[in-house]
């Protein structure tokens, strides 16, 4: 399959997607657009083969509407931001997974093209963390979104313009992949191997990126032992665990970054032990210290800012997706736009009933309380794209039902 000329083209349209790499000579045209336009030409020649049902017109509708009202307010902030991110979600997140969906034979064609992709970029995160000449390089040639912190010593990048939590959660997306078709597909001994490889390789990666995509891959990663519990697999995985406790990752790690400038092994370790900390840690503390907008008139209409045009900052102080929607929408169409997507993607999960999707869906709103993930469109990306090619009839591809 990895030598196959279609397999390989899709792969590489998958990671153009959800890296969105954006060069620092041509900032505008990202991979994720080239991908796209390549995306929407073929559509365009074999435009008969593509349908969309009335549920996801409705759906577009909603958000050219949505659109429409934020370019209102986009006149009165000037603050295109909220406009930009309604208009790239629609592109990315609903339309492309509906013209991808005959891109791929079945769910574990995509499955697998989405683990490669994710590997290949874990590699790379990976190298950069321990290599600071390799990751000048990446530097030196690629846009870098983030906070600050993404850029320093503690935090890796990839050959993409995401970073930190939006970049662990893509990850974590490449982790869940290779879980699916463990548990589903009758893979071969070698491919089952190379799929743990892969697995531990992005779960590797998350660890070095951001804690988000590193508790989400833990949690499901903890829901997959429990749902494959025998005794077989108890004593497999009790084997590897006292192999694994046998190597001294503190050494290897310290012993690989000794020659960063300012690293400081304790300052990470630290900032992994707080991120796995339940309840009381940083980035709980930080959420809860920041501000909410009060409702008036003027959050309840939407303000149209995301971002203050004057002082280049979150306009509302708070990282919460659903607060920066809601003040930027106003209370009443953020509302209708985050029941609407929900009850969007229910009704493309339904018919199946699987437990994975609505596992997903449910993620997907819960971490949307730290950051507007959905807005990064990655993850909403990779759920529907699964949901609509699970629905195709495929006979390599079992019933996934928990």
């Amino acid at each position: 399959m990895i030598f196959d000329k279609k397999f390989l083209i899709n792969t590489l349209l998958i990671f153009f997607i959800i890296y969105d790499i954006s060069f620092i000579r041509f900032p505008g045209l990202t991979s994720g657009r080239i991908a796209f336009f390549i995306i929407l030409l073929k559509f365009l020649v074999h435009y008969n083969r593509i349908k969309f049902d009335k549920k996801t017109i409705y759906f577009l509708l909603f958000l050219l509407l949505l659109f429409l009202f934020s370019i209102i307010q986009y006149l009165n902030s000037l603050d295109f931001t909220q406009s930009s991110r309604i208009l790239w979600f629609s592109i990315y997140s609903v339309l492309t997974p509906f013209l991808m969906k005959n891109y791929f034979s079945g769910l574990k064609d995509f499955l697998f093209s989405f683990l490669l992709a994710t590997s290949v970029q874990s590699l790379i995160t990976i190298n950069s963390f321990i290599s600071p000449g390799f990751k000048q390089n990446i530097l030196n040639y690629i846009v870098i979104g983030g906070n600050d912190i993404e850029n320093s010593v503690y935090r890796a990048i990839g050959f993409t313009s995401t970073s930190g939590a939006a970049l662990s959660v893509v990850q974590f997306c490449g982790v869940f992949c290779g879980l699916v078709l463990l548990k589903y597909s009758n893979l071969t001994f070698f491919k089952s191997t190379l799929v743990w490889v892969s697995v531990l390789i992005c779960l590797l990666s998350t660890f070095i990126i951001g804690r988000t995509g590193l508790i989400c891959s833990l949690v499901s990663i903890f829901i997959f032992f429990l749902s494959t519990i025998s005794f077989k697999k108890i004593m497999f995985f009790l084997i590897t665990i006292i192999f694994i406790t046998q190597i001294n990752f503190i050494d290897i790690l310290e012993n690989q970054t000794q020659n960063i400038a300012g690293f400081k092994i304790d300052f990470y370790l630290n900032w992994i032990e707080d991120g796995l900390t339940i309840g009381d840690n940083n980035t709980v503390k930080a959420i809860q210290d920041m501000p909410i907008p009060p409702l008036s008139i003027r959050t309840i209409l939407g303000t149209g800012e995301v971002f203050n045009p004057n002082t280049m900052k979150n306009a509302s102080g708070n990282d919460c997706g659903y607060i920066q929607t809601y003040y930027s929408l106003g209370l009443v169409l953020a509302f209708l736009f985050y029941v609407g997507y929900f009850v969007f993607l229910f009704t493309k999960s339904k018919y199946n009933n699987l437990f994975i999707f609505n596992y997903l869906i449910v993620l997907m709103f819960i971490i949307e309380m730290k950051e507007p993930f959905i807005f990064k469109y990655v993850f909403p990306f990779f759920v529907l794209s699964l949901m609509l090619i699970s629905n195709k009839k495929v006979k390599e591809t079992k019933q996934f039902c928990v």
